[in-house]
């Protein structure tokens, strides 16, 4: 597996959130006493869920939804006047 797919897999987790196991050792004068065990959850990111939505699904999601409708309509107007060799 790639470094990129590595980053994409770690990206997408961070988004939907997981479950995970930390452990700690007690220690007393270099001893171990104690192991705990603690089973956590990292919830889901809204930042991470911001970016993958915005690679991921560009058409539909923008920052500034307006400013999404004015790209769209740009686009269009722009196919146009290729299509009418106004360009």
């Amino acid at each position: 597996m790639s470094l990129v797919e590595d980053l994409k897999g770690a990206l997408v987790k961070k988004a939907k959130g997981f479950q995970y196991v930390e452990k700690k050792i007690i220690k007393e004068h270099g001893t171990v006493v104690r192991e705990e065990i603690y089973e956590k959850a990292s919830l889901p990111d809204v930042a991470a869920l911001n970016l993958l939505l915005k690679n991921y699904d560009a058409d539909n999601w923008a920052n500034d939804p307006q400013a999404l409708k004015m790209r769209q309509k740009e686009i269009e107007l722009q196919e146009r006047r290729i299509e009418q060799n106004e360009w």
